[in-house]
């Protein structure tokens, strides 16, 4: 198991057992929860020696454990490690166990299984000690590099689209090289389309190489030619690198790249010839250097592909296309259908609008599109009450501009210009209501934390931003209002009337019969006694109550007489 697999699993053992979840954890520590996630998955390396300092802390751990078990060296004893004395004694007691050791071959079995039982700490140091020996030659200055020396901005899909990238190995770092891919993707939807060179040649060769394993719409991804200068060369032993503020050690079986004496490098130059019915828009390079395991990636700037400028009217009236400004009159019918697909993207390539083929786009007077924009307002609007916009607030053209079925429109945000504490799941893109003076935020959103986008349909054009606005607070609490259903409850009251019964006390038997109580029944003729209608049930009971006391005394004082 490597070892980003193993800090990752020991990670989660210790955050459940610390009773933590992780957005707790991630809170605790100011990091993204699904960067935790992919920590303790396996799917990245372990973190920065800060990071995981400040997780020993927050789940009450060994932070030397952890430094160690993410293959790294504790700045202490780095530092440490740096003095050729201290140096000197490690070497030497290594030795001298080594020396040890091979005096007594004929023990081997025992001895191996001494040291199977061997504590954690001497493993740990053994370890230190491998590492220490590279530390001898290396100097703390970053020396491992992936750069793109030459990356146009822009490009054109029915053309050919060049670049460069080198890998770079200097004598400050021991890194040997087993493989090297590149992709070439779009920046919005990778999954599509995407190009890929996988094993890229190293060595001292100059090689050429086409390869391809990508998908498109049309099941290929153009054509990639590579050429390789380089001056790596085969080593064994072990690897150690400084990338992005984090230390990386580990054994190899061999590789590509610095040995002992030099620096090494590879340029690759690449031609890219993109598939001609692959969108216009915003892509990217990537590309990745892998070390037994450890997978080391460098993406590039987004550079812009674009559909061929239409032959310009006259030779003395060239056509100039603004930054922001994309042309579509020569792919939009007479009736307004879009005839192939378009993707218009602002200047800076952070806004993108994706119109696919057949759909209806014109203008307020309803004459087809000839040119889309999207330019950021030079006097935006204020943001949203109790509300922040993030980024620009782009301007799209022409106003107004309706669309058929709705088209896609995709932002691209700068994770660091999101305020602390906010979400970016809980961002929205809004457009503004000039009528209103307001912002109105957009349904059917599709936030992409991993490409930092957010997509919603448009169906016609305005301004637009990303905004994020407050959630209301819940104000349910006014649901216990309909409490006063409860007054009904009053017309049970009338019920304690029965008390009556103790109207008993008439015993004498015959005058109750002449007294005929019902005549008191004509007093509820009165209108006050309507609501009370149910009270004949209560006169009937008190007939039957009284007639059953007669009888009980007739027949008593029948008896009576005959006994």
């Amino acid at each position: 198991m490597e070892d980003g697999q193993r800090f990752g699993q020991t990670l989660r053992e210790l955050r459940v057992k610390a009773g933590l979840t992780q957005r707790e954890l991630a809170r605790r520590v100011g990091v993204d929860f699904t960067y935790l996630s992919k920590i303790e998955n396996g799917a990245m390396p372990p973190p920065s020696q800060k990071l995981i300092m400040s997780l020993a802390e927050a789940l009450n751990a060994d932070s030397d454990e952890l430094m160690l078990l993410a293959g790294r060296i504790p700045s202490d004893i780095a530092q440490a490690l740096r003095n050729r004395e201290t140096l000197r004694q490690l070497r030497s007691s290594y030795v001298r166990n080594m020396a040890r050791s091979g005096a007594n071959k004929t023990k081997g079995t025992r001895t191996a299984f001494r040291l199977g039982r061997l504590p954690k700490i001497a493993l740990a140091a053994v370890s230190v000690l491998a590492i220490a020996t590279s530390l001898w030659f290396a100097s703390p200055t970053k020396a491992f590099d992936i750069a793109f020396p030459s990356l146009p901005t822009s490009g054109d899909v029915n053309g050919t689209y060049s670049f460069t990238v080198s890998v770079t190995v200097d004598a400050a770092e021991l890194l040997p090289i087993q493989n090297v891919d590149l992709h070439i993707y779009r920046a919005t939807n990778r999954a599509t389309y995407e190009a890929t060179s996988a094993g890229l040649p190293l060595g001292t060769t100059i090689t050429p190489v086409t390869t391809i394993a990508a998908t498109g719409s049309s099941g290929t991804a153009g054509t990639i030619s590579i050429t390789s200068s380089s001056s790596m060369a085969y080593q064994y032993g072990y690897g150690w690198v400084q990338w992005q503020g984090a230390g990386y050690s580990f054994f190899l079986p061999g590789g590509y790249g610095y040995g002992y004496g030099g620096a090494a490098s590879v340029t690759y130059s690449v031609t890219w010839d993109p598939p001609s019915d692959w969108p216009v828009g915003a892509y990217k390079a990537e590309l990745e250097v892998t070390a037994n395991g450890t997978t080391f990636t460098k993406v590039s700037n987004t550079f812009t592909l674009d559909v061929s400028a239409p032959p310009p009217p006259s030779p003395t009236t060239p056509a100039v296309v603004e930054p922001g400004v994309t042309s579509v009159g020569s792919v939009v019918s007479l009736s307004g259908v879009f005839t192939q697909p378009v993707v218009a993207t602002s200047g800076d390539g952070k806004v993108e609008l994706e119109i696919p083929a057949g759909t209806t786009g014109k203008t307020k007077e309803g004459t087809p599109l000839s040119q889309i924009s999207i330019v950021p307002m030079a006097s935006p609007p204020p943001p949203p009450e109790n509300g922040n916009i993030i980024g620009l607030v782009y301007d799209f053209g022409p106003d107004e501009a309706t669309f058929d079925p709705p088209i896609t429109l995709t932002f691209t945000y700068d994770p660091a210009a999101i305020p602390a504490g906010v979400n970016p799941e809980d961002l929205r893109i809004a457009v503004w209501d000039e009528q209103a003076g307001t912002w109105v935020v957009l349904e059917g959103a599709v936030v992409d934390p991993l490409t930092h986008t957010i997509s919603v349909p448009l169906s016609h054009f305005s301004a637009f931003a990303i905004v994020h606005t407050p959630k209301p607070v819940p104000t349910p609490t006014a649901t216990p209002t309909p409490t006063p259903t409860l007054t009904p409850t009053p017309t049970s009251t009338p019920t304690p009337t029965v008390t009556p019964t103790s109207t008993p006390t008439p015993t004498p038997t015959p005058t109750p019969t002449p007294t005929s109580t019902p005549t008191p029944t004509p007093t509820p003729t009165p209108t006050p006694v309507p609501p009370a209608g149910t009270n004949w049930w209560l006169v009937g009971s008190i007939i039957a109550a009284v007639i059953a006391v007669t009888i009980i005394v007739l027949l008593v004082v029948r008896r009576r007489a005959g006994w």
